[in-house]
């Protein structure tokens, strides 16, 4: 079944750690992004008025329901996808909350069928221009070359 997802983090930092960093830089002493690696995204306030129902793969979660740990917390996402392919096509959730593997911040992936019903969002700001960027690269350690 195909669906689609919005991941949503708790801060700037961990949305630029898991869409933009991940892991490239494992290993290297320079940890300097290009200002045209970001140029093109964008970051916007998330909210959910209605309540969203979510299966919670923070802490236990993942051994309670019997679930490999990879589904959740591995670099590769095939376990992930198989496991949310199941929730989406047998229960009705609107999404999964997990813990960054690479921040341990709180974040949310939400189906499309929740996307538009559930969710509500601010205008969006060129990631370049927020006011959170410089304070957000460097709590992951990272520079900006170009700024």
């Amino acid at each position: 079944m195909a669906f689609r997802l919005v991941y949503i983090a708790r801060d700037v930092a961990t949305a630029i750690a898991e869409t933009i960093v991940r892991d490239r830089f494992e290993g290297a002493t320079e940890r300097v992004l290009d200002q045209t690696e970001i140029e093109e995204w964008a970051v916007a306030e998330v909210t959910a008025p209605t309540p969203l129902v979510v299966v919670d793969l923070r802490a236990a979660g993942l051994l309670r329901l019997g679930v490999s740990t990879d589904a959740a917390r591995a670099k590769e996402h095939r376990e992930g996808q198989k496991f949310s392919e199941t929730l989406y096509s047998s229960f009705a959730v609107d999404g999964l909350l997990y813990s960054s593997r690479l921040t341990s911040a709180e974040c949310l992936a939400v189906y499309d069928r929740a996307v538009g019903t559930k969710l509500e969002a601010s205008p969006a700001v060129n990631l370049i221009r927020h006011p959170e960027l410089i304070p957000a690269l460097q709590s992951i350690g990272v520079t900006i070359r170009g700024a």
